[in-house]
């Protein structure tokens, strides 16, 4: 479900279907799915297919991370470090993101950490 989701919701090899993409992918992560908690962050980081809301981006990187979501702690980290998702900056904060990104090991291609995450859960 997660990996249809993904292909919807960014029209990858089918024609793109954010609605249907989202709803597959909001399934897998109230499931508790990191890869589908990760790209629902990313949704209403960038309001793609729902309202933009940095609060709720935030809650499901943080549940992503919780999970063992490398690309999660990583962005989590940046964001802490640029002060996004209306974040104060925080550079204690984004190092200690950014060194468990790194424990839970991270390449640094977003679509990569995405497709790893899926077929690894």
């Amino acid at each position: 479900m997660g990996v249809l989701g993904y292909m919807l919701y960014n029209g990858i090899r089918i024609e793109a279907d954010m609605r249907e993409g989202l709803f597959w992918l909001g399934k897998v992560a109230a499931g508790g799915n990191a890869a589908g908690q990760l790209s629902m962050a990313k949704a209403y980081e960038e309001g793609k297919g729902v309202a933009q809301d940095n609060a709720t981006a935030l809650v499901w990187l943080n549940k992503a991370a919780a999970r063992g979501s490398a690309a999660a702690a990583r962005h989590l980290g940046d964001a802490y470090h640029a002060g996004k998702l209306g974040l104060t900056p925080d550079l204690a904060l984004a190092e200690e993101w950014r060194g468990k990104a790194g424990k839970m090991g991270t390449s640094g291609a977003p679509d990569e950490w995405y497709m790893k995450e899926f077929f690894s859960r």
